[in-house]
């Protein structure tokens, strides 16, 4: 049975100033969650969704569950129905909570998140690829495919070989 209910950020601040025992579970990446957060939140990734990561959860009046726009937290809602008893989601995420003006613990110094650099680096890529294929050769037209390929393969199958290479980078090290 689904008991899962959508909370905004307003009424998750007022339950807040109720002084109410609120568990927040951010189940964004690692590197997401060391770039910003809700103060007091929990850090439990969605890959790393088990009994006993939640069990901060246990005597709490409300438990809400957030990533960075819902929708990662709504594709976890039949997971999440197997580990919680009682959760709420947080309508719009992360977004909405910086919307509405929410208190946020930022970390300027901490990498970008791994998506967004690899973002970056296929986006220059291609343009590279674009410049060279006009002023050198058309054959650099092949790396267009080769990156667009690769964008759908990861897309497909979740594997991402830039992003694992991108994670070995020292910057890219938990300190």
């Amino acid at each position: 049975m689904n008991n899962t209910k959508m909370i905004t950020a307003q009424e998750l601040q007022g339950l807040k100033s109720q002084g109410k025992r609120i568990v927040i579970i951010d189940i964004r990446n690692p590197d997401e969650f060391a770039r910003e957060h809700m103060p007091e939140s929990h850090s439990v990734p969605l890959s790393e969704l088990t009994k006993e990561k939640l069990n901060c959860c246990e005597d709490a009046d409300y438990v809400v569950v957030h990533c960075q726009a819902g929708v990662r937290t709504c594709q976890a809602i039949p997971q999440l129905d197997q580990l919680l008893p009682q959760y709420q989601i947080l309508e719009g995420g992360l977004n909405a909570w910086k919307q509405s003006g929410g208190a946020l613990e930022t970390n300027k110094k901490a990498p970008i998140p791994i998506q967004r650099q690899v973002f970056i680096c296929v986006g220059i890529l291609i343009v590279l690829s674009l410049i060279l294929a006009h002023w050198v050769s058309p054959w650099f037209n092949l790396l267009i495919l080769f990156f667009g390929f690769a964008l759908f393969f990861a897309g497909i199958t979740g594997f991402c070989a830039l992003a694992k290479l991108l994670s070995k980078l020292p910057y890219n090290q938990p300190k």
